[in-house]
């Protein structure tokens, strides 16, 4: 008989909320601290903006060209859409296709919430990029914590080797992370913009996560019911008697 694994590692779903509760409170202090105009905060992000402005050179201004790139709304909602096809073409369970609707929600989500906020881009000297619309929170750090996310998950989930999905989250983790650094270094979001980003797409990988974990505990209890053993009391039937 076959034995049900868990699709995740052990306790996913203290892990996402966890994640779930810190995202929210460090979105909601940013929101709030921008919204407010907090002195401390704006002048952090003016400091830090211009900093870098400062130092902006090829290659890495076209390397960074790139890399903003790859965080593009339709770039992660094209992608989100070809992993739903491929996938379920695959006839892969995990993650569900509906799944991947997350990605176009949160950027669709996120251009509400920069228009309840409101906030103007950076104003630099010789910009390397002019953008008109509003700039907190980044929609680049959103999307792209949500689809590249989605793929880390993905990807545990389908093997149960530790250093591959050890590489899978660090991965993903780097890629997410110098997206959201060539927005700054772009000069087109302050710091906070992107803090609040990345914030905002965990709590929409948090929740994918817990519902990810859910539709697992679910597919083992029918697993078992339908007779196939858990692997502890396929244990305890060969263990010899003593």
């Amino acid at each position: 008989m076959r034995l049900h694994s868990d699709p995740l590692p052990t306790g996913p779903s203290t892990l996402a909320a966890t994640v779930l509760i810190c995202a929210l409170v460090l979105f909601s202090a940013l929101a709030y601290g921008v919204a407010t105009e907090n002195p401390w905060l704006m002048r952090v992000d003016l400091q830090i903006e211009a900093w870098w402005h400062a130092r902006v050179a090829e290659p890495w201004i076209g390397l960074m060209t790139v890399a903003s790139a790859m965080g593009k709304p339709v770039t992660v909602i094209v992608g989100a859409g070809c992993a739903a096809l491929v996938l379920g073409w695959r006839q892969r369970r995990f993650p569900a296709p509906w799944l991947w609707a997350c990605v176009p929600l949160a950027v669709l989500g996120n251009q509400a919430l920069k228009r309840v906020v409101e906030r103007r881009r950076p104003l630099l000297d010789h910009p390397l990029q002019t953008l008109e619309s509003y700039s907190f929170p980044s929609g680049h750090a959103v999307g792209s914590t949500v689809f590249y996310g989605l793929l880390v998950l993905w990807a545990v989930s389908a093997t149960t080797k530790p250093r591959v999905r050890l590489l899978a989250i660090v991965t993903g983790g780097v890629v997410v992370a110098t997206i959201a650094f060539s927005r700054v270094y772009l000069g087109v979001h302050f710091p906070s913009d992107i803090a609040a980003g990345v914030g905002e797409g965990l709590v929409w990988l948090a929740l994918c996560a817990l519902v990810m974990g859910r539709q697992a505990s679910s597919d083992a209890g029918r697993s078992t019911h339908d007779g196939a053993v858990p692997a502890n009391r396929t244990a305890a039937a060969e263990r010899p008697i003593e």
